[in-house]
């Protein structure tokens, strides 16, 4: 018989083998309560391409899929970041691990393609903002800092670059899900290294030289 005491022994640490990333750490436990929440595991059904599958039958990934692919690459830039001597606590890591694996749960169907046809003047980051509030209530305040990165108001300004901004995880794990969906050949970072987006020369120089003069002035 499965009890309550089972669930609370459970092991959360867990390790998600990707098609696009290779193997996935969840090195706390409050991600993966997250990941199994309800409203995080109905991203398994919200396409994070829109239409394009139409067009494309391999670009069938979900905003689930895509989420926990950010979530990786944040744990990986902050990895690189404190191997070039960044300070970053281990509250700060969670949080904004939290933030980019929450920064689309707001999504509805077919995501950005009928967004402003299925709500007027409601974008998907406010809907996102509201339910990582309810969230934050129902763990007791364990979400505060991710959603202080989010909202742009943690005084560490660089995590939200992280979270947001033209050179963000978002963006980077967006690039390879599609380059791999379409089939393109104009890239070829994954290879045969199932830890080739962060292990890429270029990407870990863009990352470290767009952050790290902005994060010495904090």
């Amino acid at each position: 018989m499965f009890t309550n005491s089972d669930v609370s022994m459970q092991n959360k640490l867990k390790i998600i083998n990707d098609p696009v990333h290779g193997f996935i750490r969840i090195p706390h436990e409050i991600l993966f309560d997250i990941i199994e929440h309800p409203y995080f595991q109905r991203l398994r059904r919200i396409g994070q391409t829109g239409l394009l599958n139409l067009i494309f039958p391999g670009a069938t990934h979900t905003r689930f899929h895509h989420a926990l692919g950010a979530m990786h690459l944040m744990f990986t830039a902050l990895e690189t970041l404190k191997q070039k001597g960044v300070k970053i606590s281990e509250e700060e890591e969670k949080g904004a691990m939290l933030a980019i694996l929450m920064h689309d749960i707001g999504h509805g169907p077919f995501s950005h393609a009928l967004e402003s046809m299925l709500m007027d003047d409601w974008h998907h980051e406010t809907l996102s903002l509201l339910l990582m509030n309810r969230l934050n209530e129902e763990f007791n305040g364990e979400l505060s800092c991710a959603i202080e990165m989010f909202q742009g108001k943690y005084h560490r300004k660089f995590f939200n670059q992280l979270i947001s901004s033209q050179l963000d995880v978002d963006r980077l794990g967006l690039k390879a899900m599609v380059t791999i969906g379409c089939h393109s050949r104009k890239f070829s970072w994954k290879k045969k290294d199932p830890t080739w987006q962060m292990r890429s020369n270029s990407t870990r120089k863009q990352i470290c030289s767009a952050l790290i003069p902005k994060i010495r002035n904090t």
